[in-house]
């Protein structure tokens, strides 16, 4: 996957960082200049692009028609809405049988995650 970072002003004195993640066969100058387009964008400035692995959750390499890097901190930026609706990453869920862990069945886990109450 490849993906350009924004940085869109929102007050006076502070910016919110906005990734666009695309697939590799897209080029990264074209995506900015679509995103660039968009009426709420227009004022938005690219501060960095690359490459971002989902597996491996990590950015890496550079933006060859942007002429930018990809950077550390872009990794967290990217996660950052993933982490807000799933939380985050941990290793899978287990149950101790008998002195042996054991995965948890999806009956157990659905006892576990009950569904919100729905409000009338």
């Amino acid at each position: 996957m490849k993906y350009v970072m924004f940085e869109l002003p929102v007050h006076v004195d502070s910016v919110r960082r906005v990734p666009v993640v695309f697939d590799e066969f897209l080029v990264h100058a074209d995506m900015a200049k679509v995103v660039l387009m968009q009426a709420s964008m227009n004022t938005a400035k690219i501060v960095s692009a690359g490459f971002y692995d989902p597996h491996t959750r990590i950015t890496y390499d550079k933006s060859e028609s942007l002429g930018l890097h990809s950077r550390p901190e872009d990794r967290s930026i990217i996660l950052y809405p993933q982490l807000m609706a799933f939380g985050p990453p941990t290793a899978p869920q287990t149950k101790k049988f008998e002195g042996v862990a054991q995965p948890l069945t999806s009956k157990a886990v659905s006892k576990i995650n009950k569904p919100a109450p729905k409000w009338v």
